[in-house]
This record gives structure tokens, sequence and C-alpha cells, in this order.
């Protein structure tokens, strides 16, 4: 019995000791990146100048944007740009506010307007102190 009592309290130990490791290390695999966010649609003021902290060794607007809806409470029902994979790529619908042939959602960066940054949500990379601008109703060309 003695025997056993010992192999437990190892096997414990080293059960404990991997857990603390593998949590040191989580938190050490990501950096923190924090920028803020707009969402609007016309008039409609979804979010003004929020503070988000992205999570992440590669941040990028899409993780800002979702960060920013696990934030706030109120935030309405978003619908995704999906690739075959089912990787989210943009934001498609906030809201009563969904992309149609006429109007969509777009996004800009600090200065650089929609057509600067030519990418998606999910591969354009944010930088600390970014300012992030997510604005309904662009006319479709």
């Amino acid at each position: 019995m003695k025997k056993f009592v010992k192999i437990a309290a190892v096997v414990l130990a080293v059960v404990m000791a991997c857990a603390v490791l593998a949590s040191c290390g989580a938190k050490a695999s990501g950096k923190t990146t924090n920028v803020t966010i707009s969402v609007v649609a016309g008039d409609t003021v979804i979010l003004k100048d929020a503070p988000v902290a992205v999570v992440s060794d590669e941040p990028t607007v899409l993780l800002a944007f979702q960060q920013a809806m696990d934030d706030d409470n109120d935030f309405p029902e978003v619908v995704f740009v999906e690739d075959e994979e089912g990787n989210l790529l943009d934001v498609k619908d906030v809201g009563e506010f969904v992309d149609t042939a006429e109007k969509y959602w777009q996004f800009r960066v600090n200065d650089l307007s929609f057509s600067d940054i030519r990418g998606r949500a999910s591969s354009y990379t944010i930088r600390e102190g970014d300012a992030i601008y997510f604005e309904y109703g662009a006319e479709a060309n």
C-alpha cells in the first residue's frame, strides 16, 4: 500500500508540474497588441473607439473585431465570410446591416483607405496603437 501511495504521489506531482509548465507556456506564446475599434453603419454607432487587447503572435483586424464582439455583451449578431475549409476571412453582416450588391462592410486602419489596404480582415496585421474602423455602406463598384 505504501508503494502505491508513493507512486500515486509522484504521478500527481508530475501531472501538476506539466500543467503549470503548460499554462506558463500558453501565456508566453502570445503577445498582446492594444488597439481601438469603431464599428459604424451610417448613423448607427455600434462601437466607438473601444479599446481592445488582442493576444496573438499574429494579430489581425479580424482578431481585434472578434475580441471587441466578445468584450461587448450588446454586440449584434455577426455573420462572417468563410473559405471552403470554414476559416473566417472577413465580416459580412452585423445585425440588420447585411452585405448586398449595393452596400457592404469594409474596414480601414489608421489613415489607410479601404483601397490602400487591399486585403481581408483575417490577413491584415495590426500593430500596437492602431485605430480600426469597420464601416457599412461602401458603394459597390
